[in-house]
C-alpha cells in the first residue's frame, strides 16, 4: 500500500483497471479490508478515507457543507495518477451517494458504479415518508451532545439499544466522529441534483 496524500490510499499495480472505494459514514477505507484482499491482485485500487474519517483532512463544522466538497480530493487523485482506464466506482451508504454524484458530475471517465445501501435521500420526494423520516433523524443529529446524536445515528440503522451495548471504546471512536455524521446528513438531505438528474 501506498498513500498519494492523506487519507487517499493505493494497492496493487496501476497499470491494472483502476478501482475507487468510497466508504460510508462512521467508517474510514479500512471497511474495505476483506474486498482489498481479492482486489489488489487484479485491480489498482484507489481507497478513500472521505473528509473527516480515517486520515483524510477535518472539516470544520457548517452548515453549508455539500457532497460537492467531497469530491477535490479524489479527482486530484485522479489527475495525479494519470489513468489510461477508466474508473471503476464503488460506494456503502455515505459513500454510494459520493459515487452517484460523481457519476452524475462525470469528471473524469467511469466504467460503471456499484452502491450498497447508498442514502442519496435528496431523490426523495420531499413530502413522502421516507423523507420526513430522515430529516426527523438528521434534526436529532443536531444541538444536542456528540454521544446523543451517536446513539440516535447508530440506533436508527440498527436497532433500539445497539449503540449502548457497544464496548465504551468504541462507542468513543463514534462520538469523536457525530459533527462529521449530521454533515453528512446535511450534505444528503441538500444535494441540489434529483431523481430526474440521475434517470
Amino acid at each position: 500500500m501506498s498513500e498519494i496524500e492523506p487519507g487517499i490510499h493505493l494497492y496493487g499495480e496501476q497499470q491494472n483497471p483502476p478501482v475507487i472505494l468510497l466508504h460510508s459514514s462512521q467508517s474510514a477505507s479500512t471497511q474495505w479490508r476483506a474486498l482489498l484482499k481479492d482486489l489488489a491482485s487484479s485491480h489498482f485500487v484507489i481507497a478513500v478515507d472521505l473528509l473527516g474519517y480515517g486520515q483524510a483532512p477535518k472539516v470544520e463544522y457548517t452548515a453549508n457543507f455539500r457532497l460537492e466538497q467531497e469530491l477535490p480530493r479524489i479527482l486530484s487523485a485522479v489527475e495525479s495518477l494519470q489513468l489510461k482506464q477508466p474508473v471503476q466506482l464503488v460506494g456503502h451508504s455515505y459513500g454510494g451517494a459520493v459515487a452517484l454524484k460523481l457519476a452524475l458530475e462525470k469528471p473524469f471517465e467511469i466504467a460503471d458504479v456499484v452502491v450498497y445501501e447508498p442514502v442519496a435521500f435528496h431523490v426523495l420526494p420531499d413530502d413522502s415518508p421516507g423523507m420526513l423520516e430522515i430529516q426527523e433523524i438528521s434534526q436529532a443529529m443536531h444541538g444536542r451532545d456528540a454521544k446523543e446524536c451517536t446513539r440516535t445515528f447508530v440506533d436508527y440503522w440498527n436497532d433500539a439499544g445497539y449503540f449502548d451495548a457497544l464496548p465504551e471504546r468504541i462507542q468513543q471512536l463514534m462520538v469523536a466522529q457525530a459533527d462529521k455524521v449530521a454533515l453528512d446528513f446535511d450534505a444528503l438531505l441538500n444535494e441540489p441534483r434529483r431523481l430526474a438528474d440521475y434517470s
